[in-house]
């Protein structure tokens, strides 16, 4: 998905480029965000489109599907005191935090490639 072939964009910029580089999947994934996913088989792809579907209602009059998946609501996890360190100036990795507090560590991660001081996702509610 581009405004511009490569032809187009020799003629005026006097660049070659690829069609890749002006509008593939990865530009699209890590640069402009237009694509949730990367994924490199079509195999992965109906495996992501399936989890999604678990997270999501089939339509915009019913509410999302509820999972149990057997985690205790009342679960304490000490992992995320080693985690978080005391020292806020630190880094620490939000993943980390997030597996840590999602039911059974189960999210998936949308636009991982863009935006990395972000993190967008889907988890069991």
């Amino acid at each position: 998905m581009s405004v511009a072939s490569p032809q187009l964009l020799k003629t005026v910029t006097y660049k070659d480029v690829t069609q890749e580089e002006i509008g593939g999947s990865l530009l699209h994934a890590a640069t402009s965000g237009i694509a949730d996913f990367l994924l490199d088989t079509d195999e992965d792809v109906i495996e992501v489109g399936r989890e999604l579907f678990t997270y999501i209602p089939l339509n915009y009059r019913e509410s999302p599907p509820i999972v149990d998946l057997g985690d205790d609501p009342n679960r304490l996890n000490d992992d995320l005191l080693e985690i978080v360190p005391e020292d806020l100036s630190k880094p620490y990795d939000m993943h980390n935090v997030i597996r840590s507090i999602v039911d059974k560590g189960k999210f998936l991660e949308l636009q991982e490639l863009y935006a990395k001081s972000l993190i967008i996702g889907f988890c069991s509610p």
